[in-house]
Formats: C-alpha cells, sequence, structure tokens
C-alpha cells in the first residue's frame, strides 16, 4: 500500500509515502499551505491499482482570494448519464462529466469565481458496469482538451467530456475532482467505467 499526495498550490508536485508511516504527512512544508489531495493505493502483485480511496487535508489557514466551495454535494456523482457504473465497448466514446458547483450560500460557482476544476481518472479495483455502452447514454464526437472543466454560464453546469480513446488498458476506471489553483473543494462528484 502507499500513500500518496499532491497540493494544488504548486500543480504537478507528488510526494510519496509508504501506508505504514503516515506520520510523514505531518512532513508537509507548512510554507506551503493548500489543500492537499491525499490518496491510498492498493497494488497487487502486479502493481495494477486494486483499491483507491482518497480525502483532502488543509493545510494552514484558507487565504482571503481562496474559494471555498463544493460541487454536487447532494449525491456526490457526476450528473446523468454519469451518476452509473458505464460499460464502453467502443473505443470512440466520450463521457460527459456535468456538476454544479457552488458557495455555502447555495450560490452558484462559476468561471469568473473559482478556477476551473480538474480531472482525475486512475485505474481502480474491478466492478461490474450497470449501464449498457449505447448510443443514449454516452455521447459522441469530440472530447474536452486537457484536464480541465468547462464553465457553461447559460445552464451553470460544469462540463469535462472525457474521451475513452485515451485510455488503451481494459478495466475499470474511478473520476474524481481535484481543484483548481488554490480554491478548496470541500466536496466533489465521483464516476467509475469500464473498459471492455
Amino acid at each position: 500500500m502507499a500513500l500518496y499526495a499532491s497540493n494544488n498550490v504548486v500543480q504537478q508536485s507528488w510526494r510519496y509515502f509508504t501506508f505504514l508511516q503516515i506520520e510523514a504527512l505531518d512532513g508537509y512544508d507548512k510554507e506551503i499551505a493548500g489543500n492537499y489531495l491525499v490518496y491510498v493505493l492498493v497494488r497487487d502483485s502486479t502493481g495494477a491499482v486494486v483499491a483507491l480511496s482518497h480525502i483532502q487535508i488543509l493545510v494552514g489557514d484558507v487565504a482571503s482570494n481562496d474559494r471555498v466551495y463544493t460541487c454536487n454535494s447532494d449525491s456526490e456523482l457526476f450528473d446523468t448519464p454519469m451518476d452509473k457504473v458505464v460499460s464502453v465497448k467502443k473505443r470512440n466514446r466520450t463521457l460527459p462529466l456535468k456538476m454544479i458547483c457552488t458557495d455555502g450560500s447555495g450560490n452558484v460557482m462559476g468561471a469568473g469565481d473559482i478556477s476551473a476544476p480538474i480531472v482525475q481518472v486512475l485505474k481502480s479495483a474491478p466492478t461490474e458496469a450497470v449501464t449498457e455502452d449505447d448510443e443514449e447514454f454516452l455521447i459522441s464526437g469530440k472530447g474536452t482538451d486537457g484536464n480541465q472543466f468547462v464553465f457553461d454560464p447559460n445552464t451553470g453546469v460544469w462540463q469535462f467530456n472525457l474521451k475513452t480513446k485515451n485510455f488503451s488498458g481494459t478495466g475499470t476506471y474511478s473520476i474524481s475532482v481535484a481543484p483548481g489553483g488554490t480554491d478548496v473543494l470541500l466536496v466533489s462528484p465521483t464516476g467509475t467505467f469500464v473498459i471492455q
């Protein structure tokens, strides 16, 4: 087992700790405050991830210019159609990940309020898909470039169209959301898809 953490203040800055040395979490540079995403990964003998969990830890005080928000806090899943485990049989599919982000008062947080949230995908433990791969469930066409959600001011929805052709191996994949910049994301949706 291993513990992985990233601080969103310094993008792409990863620190690695063994699961049995959790006290190493106290070794974070306290000069770099921010919202740390901490992942616990369990790998099998081949190195494949068979279990995944993540929590968020706020280190230091929230700066006055940092935004604290939640996304889809009522369900903790992406909006339909990605509120179920999806089975993908055709590699040219695009999975629409949709969510609404709000502040503590319930006000919608758009592109002018927060940095664009970031999509994260990791291979995870096998699971059974509950939805068939069909034209009605999965949209076709071009996906979103990069790894940032895009805000639609007309609907108040943040959306990321995930291209499944980017994932070459069969198996189960877990989708999560990370805050952009130094924003603090308290609750975010998750999703799962299976490539057959």
